[in-house]
């Protein structure tokens, strides 16, 4: 099963950079293109997260304790990249027409 989670872990971190890759690339720019790209490296950061909590466990040796507080930490760092870009896209209702 460990080697099913790490597996798992590194294509969570994959598909994170896969999709700044996506965005970057389409063109956005402006306040959807600022926005796009805090989520995308919202949704990184959270796959990095788990591939972190499974190294950090199995190569460092951190009791469950120390590992799943920093995992929490980042997936916090995640959560609020993300909240900022959908703050951004919010402050799109502000520019209708």
């Amino acid at each position: 099963m460990e080697t099913v989670n790490l597996v798992l872990d590194i294509v969570l971190l994959l598909v994170g950079i896969w999709m700044i890759f996506v965005v970057r690339s389409s063109g956005l720019g402006g306040v959807m293109g600022r926005a796009f790209n805090a989520i995308v490296v919202g949704a990184a950061i959270l796959g990095l997260a788990h591939l972190l909590e499974t190294l950090m466990f199995e190569f460092l040796g951190l009791s469950a304790d120390v590992n799943e507080t920093v995992h929490r930490i980042f997936i916090l760092a995640g959560f609020i990249a993300m909240i900022f870009g959908f703050q951004a896209l919010g402050s799109l209702k502000s520019l209708r027409v």
